[in-house]
Formats: C-alpha cells, sequence, structure tokens
C-alpha cells in the first residue's frame, strides 16, 4: 500500500508540474518501490502506472517552447491538445512574468491590439492551468493553487485596463482586486477607490504593480505608499483624482481633475525603496491662458494657437468670450496687413488661427467656421446673435467680417473650393452683406462655374446701386 501511495504521490507531483518523462505513446513510468513489497507487488516488481497521453514530454515541450517564441495562442493550443493538465504555481508565475513583459513593450511600441491578445491568451491559459479564475477571469482566492503570485494575476488582469477616473476611464477595478490590495496594506476595501488609475512600471529592470498610492513590487519584496503623502491637503489626497506615469527610475502621481490646477508626488527608486522628490503645484490653466492672451494681443495668432493646442488644459481659454473677440479683430488687422503685402495664404493663416481660437465662445465649428448646426438649421446672423451661448460678449458683425475676408483669401491663395461654402453658408446668415457677393462670384469663377458666378455678380449690383463694381466684374457681365 505505501508503494502504491508513493506511486499516487509521483503521478500528481508528475500532473501538477506538467514534467513527465515518458515520451509519445504512454510509455510507462517506473516507480521503484523503497520499502518492501505489498500486496500488489511480487517479488519486489517495480509498479508500472501507464502515463496519461495528455502529459507527453513532446506536448509539453512544444508548450514551452511556442512561450519562449512569445507565440501565446500557439501557448494555448499546445497546452489544450496536451488536455489542459494543472500546472505548479512556479510555472504560472513564471509565465505571467513574461507576458506581462511583453505587453509593455508591444504598448510602448504602440501595437496595442498585440498586446491586447498576448494577455487574453496569457489570461486564459492562467485560468486552465491554476483553475482558479471565474467566467469573468476574476480570482477566486480560495482556488489558487499554493505560490500563485495573486500581484502577478491582479496585473495581468489590469494590462489593458483604461486608465482611472483621472483620464476619464469608467473600467472599475475588479472587487476580489481591491479587497486583496487592501488586505495586502492593511487597509479596508473601502479606502480604494473603484476608479483609481493602475499602471505596471518598468523601473530599473523592475516591475512594479502601482494602484492608485499603493506600489507593489511585482519581482521582488518591496510594498509601500506613495511616499510624500503626508505633504498633501486633505483634498488632495483622493486618489482617483491622479494618474500614474512611469519614468526610467520614478514613478510620478499627477492631479489634473481640479479644474486646471495641479499637484504632483515624484518618488524614485533607489534600489530598495522609494524615496519621495517632493511635491509640485502648478496652474497649468492660468499659464495656458496668459500665453495664449499674450500672443493675440501681441497679433501672434499662429503662435497663440499652438499655444493653445499645446496647453493641457484650455477651458479658460474657451470661455473668454472676450479673448475669443480680441483675437478675431487681431486676425482681421494682421491678415489685411499680410494680404496688402502679396501674402494671401499668411493673411488666411492668420484668420484660420483667430477662428479656432474664437470657436467654441462663438459656438462655430470647423472647417467652415459657420455656426454649430448649420447644415441642420440654417439661420440669420440675428438669429445666430441671440441664440449664442455668451451673447452679450460677442461681435457678431467682427464675426461676419473675418469670416468673409477668411473666405476671400482662401479663394485668392488658389483654395475656392474652400471658400465656396463659407460664403454661401455667409449669404444665408446675411443675405444683405454684399462683399459676400462678390466673393462667392469669384470663387466660383475660378472653379470654372461662370454662368452662377455671374448670376452673383448680379445680386451684388442689385445690393449695390449706383456704385462702380470691380472692372473683373464689368469685364465678366459685359455690356
Amino acid at each position: 500500500m505505501r508503494t502504491i501511495l508513493l506511486s499516487l504521490i509521483a503521478i500528481s507531483v508528475l500532473v501538477g508540474c506538467g514534467w513527465p518523462s515518458s515520451p509519445e505513446g504512454g510509455t510507462p513510468i517506473v516507480v521503484k518501490a523503497t520499502t518492501s513489497p505489498g500486496p500488489e507487488e511480487i517479488g519486489g516488481t517495480p509498479t508500472v502506472v501507464k502515463s496519461p497521453a495528455s502529459l507527453t514530454q513532446e506536448r509539453l515541450q512544444a508548450l514551452e517552447e511556442a512561450i519562449r517564441r512569445g507565440e501565446w495562442a500557439a501557448a494555448r493550443t499546445a497546452y489544450e491538445a496536451a488536455g489542459a493538465p494543472p500546472l505548479p504555481a512556479e510555472r504560472l508565475n513564471a509565465w505571467m512574468e513574461q507576458a506581462l513583459r511583453e505587453i509593455i513593450r508591444a504598448q510602448k511600441k504602440g501595437q496595442y491590439e498585440e498586446a491586447d491578445r498576448i494577455q487574453a491568451d496569457a489570461l486564459a491559459l492562467l485560468g486552465q492551468g491554476c483553475r482558479c479564475l471565474d467566467p469573468q477571469g476574476g480570482l477566486r482566492p480560495d482556488a489558487a493553487p499554493a505560490g500563485l503570485r495573486v500581484e502577478w494575476v491582479l496585473a495581468l488582469s489590469l494590462a489593458g485596463r483604461p486608465g482611472g477616473a483621472a483620464l476619464g476611464g469608467t473600467e472599475p477595478l475588479p472587487e476580489w482586486g481591491r479587497k486583496w490590495i487592501a488586505a495586502r496594506f492593511g487597509r479596508e476595501p473601502s479606502t480604494i477607490p473603484p476608479l483609481v488609475d493602475v499602471q505596471i512600471c518598468p523601473i530599473a529592470d523592475h516591475l512594479f504593480l502601482v494602484v492608485g498610492f499603493y506600489i507593489l513590487q511585482l519581482d521582488g519584496p518591496f510594498q509601500g505608499e506613495a511616499p510624500g503623502l503626508s505633504a498633501l491637503q486633505e483634498e488632495e489626497r483622493d486618489p482617483e483624482r491622479y494618474y500614474v506615469l512611469c519614468e526610467a527610475d520614478r514613478i510620478q502621481w499627477v492631479n489634473a481633475m481640479s479644474g486646471g490646477r495641479g499637484t504632483a508626488l515624484e518618488a524614485e527608486w533607489d534600489g530598495k525603496g522609494f524615496r519621495s522628490m517632493g511635491v509640485e503645484r502648478a496652474n497649468p490653466a492660468a499659464d495656458t491662458y496668459q500665453e495664449v492672451r499674450r500672443h493675440v494681443e501681441a497679433g501672434e495668432l499662429e503662435e497663440a494657437l499652438r499655444a493653445y493646442e499645446a496647453g493641457a488644459f484650455t477651458r479658460r481659454v474657451d470661455e473668454d468670450p472676450e479673448l475669443a473677440t480680441e483675437a478675431l479683430r487681431q486676425g482681421l488687422a494682421v491678415a489685411q496687413r499680410r494680404a496688402e503685402a502679396g501674402d494671401a495664404a499668411g493673411a488666411a493663416r492668420a484668420l484660420h488661427a483667430a477662428l479656432t481660437l474664437a470657436s467654441i465662445p462663438y459656438e462655430l465649428e470647423g472647417p467652415t467656421f459657420l455656426p454649430q448646426d448649420w447644415a441642420i438649421r440654417s439661420r440669420s446672423l440675428e438669429e445666430w446673435a441671440r441664440e449664442a451661448f455668451y451673447g452679450p460678449a460677442l461681435d457678431p458683425a467682427l464675426y461676419r467680417e473675418t469670416l468673409a475676408h477668411y473666405a476671400r483669401y482662401l479663394a485668392q491663395s488658389g483654395r475656392a473650393r474652400e471658400a465656396e461654402p463659407i460664403l454661401r453658408g455667409l449669404i444665408v446668415l446675411s443675405p444683405d452683406y454684399a462683399p459676400a457677393y462678390l466673393d462667392l462670384g469669384d470663387a466660383l469663377w475660378d472653379l470654372g462655374k461662370q454662368e452662377e458666378a455671374r448670376e452673383f455678380y448680379r445680386r451684388y449690383r442689385t445690393l449695390r446701386p449706383g456704385e462702380e463694381p470691380p472692372p473683373r466684374v464689368r469685364e465678366r457681365l459685359g455690356p
């Protein structure tokens, strides 16, 4: 009986480890008796136990080779062909580490679909190998084999998760993960909000799982909270407001959810732990606003637009109708100077920048810069001005003049096709605005639509009775 028991133990070890010594075809595994033979044995003859074909060395080698090559789909196929036996925790831990490193490399290269495929295949392999995941991929701690690194399971399951609330994410942490992190750090699960940012940070050849302010070294013993938390004010300590940035030797926690005012914690890895590099407070929203305003007031419209587009927080610019109106005024002045110097393309660029900066306060939509929902409901300049969100601070006449000049300079710089829809919209917006008819006639003429162009020239003359039209109009209309 003892020999049979030893044989069964040996088989269970082989099944658990996935390392049978038998070749393909179920060749017997021979286990020598170590005590006197029992009644089941005759004369000390070795006990012979048939190895299941699913545990052959060849199939498991195919599995290992596929994983070493990073071919996770092939690894799954080989594993399932081998009968999907339970696998030892140390083997699963090693595979999870390899999968995570491959996912990180793929993400750094922008190969997000590849990263997702690796994650899906590795999680499927883990679930079958440990028999410890629920149908949703969550860990069942009571079913996890001894020695399984739960932090690796959590990291692998979160590797493709969108950022937390600070980055607009809406996918909460799994409940089992929150409970496990809380227990690991001696906290209540309620202290870990469900929408904290999670990152897997490769730092100095190590991997760290960062869940909110909690840090776990995946390939070593370190665990701790973000240093420097005590320097934060009470209202600054909500981990859901922070997103996590990983650099070569440090981690940053950046709060970017306070109306553009930011708080940043930084911690540097010293080989044994993380030390605080201090707390920084900034107001990038105010910085962006001041830089944009400075360029606008100096008539540097393209520079103002670049500062706006580079700014992390632009809400103050977007909500200042007076700045938007100043951008239109300055843009018009700069464009007219450039046009007089023969630079119609430069004039169009200045007005494009000005209209872009004014788009949100004036409720415009690109690329025509006509009022929003224009294609659905066209309306007059007066109606639009009454409905505009920031009404009193807007200057509808200045907007109309700026847009008309923008279309004119587009046409003069060889972009009549872009100018045409703008001018057609302007005619609906202001049917009595004569310059729009003249400019539309010119644009249509350049596009080879001479008959339609003549019609708009005639309407221009009707709106300007007694005024001598430009020579080109007289020539094109004829006697």
